[in-house]
C-alpha cells in the first residue's frame, strides 16, 4: 500500500510539472503571436521627401547627381563638367526661377547688423537654399527679409529644425544658372547653397 500511494504521488507531481510549462509555453506563443502581430499593424512612417512637389523632387534629384559625381571625379576638370551638366538640367527644369509651395527644414533664423531676416532652408542634408547674411553681396538680389512685411513676420516665427512649405524664386546668374554661394567648386557641387528670394513660409 505505501509502494502503491508512493508512485501515486510521484505521478501527481509529474502532471503538475507538465501542466506547468505547458501552460508557460501557451503564454509565450500567445506573446509572440501579438508582439508579431503589433509590429506588422503599425504603419509604415512617411518622409518628408515623399511630401515634396514634382519639381523639387526632380531639382534635387538632379543635384544629388552632381554630389555623387563630384565625389566620385578624379579631378576638378572632372568636376567642371559635372557642374557644366548640373546648369544645363536645372536650366532646363527652372525655365522661370520662380518655384511654389516647396518643402524643407528650417536650418538658420538670424538677422544681419541691420537687422533684416537671414534665413536657410535644408531641402535634403547637403543642400540649402537661403538668403544672403549681408548687405554687401546682396545689393543686387534683395533676398535680406525686410522687418515689418508679412515674409519677416512669419520666418521671425520659425524655429531650427521646423519642416515649412515655402515658395519664391532663386537668383538668376549668367554661369550657373542660379546663383550658388559657395567660394569653392567643390563646395559649390557637393554642399551647394543656392540663393533664393522668399515670398512666402509657413509650418508645414
Amino acid at each position: 500500500m505505501k509502494k502503491f500511494l508512493k508512485w501515486a504521488l510521484i505521478i501527481f507531481v509529474v502532471l503538475i510539472v507538465i501542466g506547468y510549462f505547458s501552460d508557460k509555453d501557451k503564454q509565450t506563443n500567445s506573446t509572440a503571436s501579438l508582439s508579431s502581430s503589433t509590429t506588422t499593424e503599425q504603419p509604415k512612417k512617411e518622409r518628408v521627401e515623399d511630401s515634396y512637389p514634382d519639381q523639387e523632387k526632380r531639382f534635387v534629384q538632379i543635384v544629388e547627381q552632381a554630389i555623387s559625381g563630384s565625389k566620385a571625379s578624379a579631378n576638378d576638370m572632372q568636376k567642371g563638367g559635372i557642374k557644366a551638366d548640373r546648369t544645363d538640367a536645372l536650366c532646363g527644369l527652372l525655365k522661370n526661377k520662380s518655384v511654389k509651395d516647396w518643402v524643407g527644414k528650417v536650418y538658420t533664423v538670424d538677422s544681419n547688423s541691420d537687422g533684416k531676416g537671414v534665413l536657410t532652408i535644408q531641402l535634403t542634408r547637403d543642400i540649402s537654399v537661403k538668403t544672403w547674411n549681408n548687405a554687401l553681396s546682396d545689393i543686387s538680389d534683395n533676398t535680406l527679409l525686410t522687418p515689418r512685411t508679412p515674409i519677416f513676420n512669419a520666418a521671425s516665427n520659425l524655429k531650427k529644425g521646423d519642416y515649412v512649405v515655402f515658395s519664391g524664386r532663386f537668383i538668376a546668374d549668367n554661369e550657373s544658372c542660379i546663383r550658388e554661394s559657395s567660394m569653392g567648386l567643390s563646395g559649390g557641387l557637393e554642399e551647394p547653397e543656392f540663393i533664393f528670394k522668399f515670398s512666402e513660409i509657413a509650418p508645414k
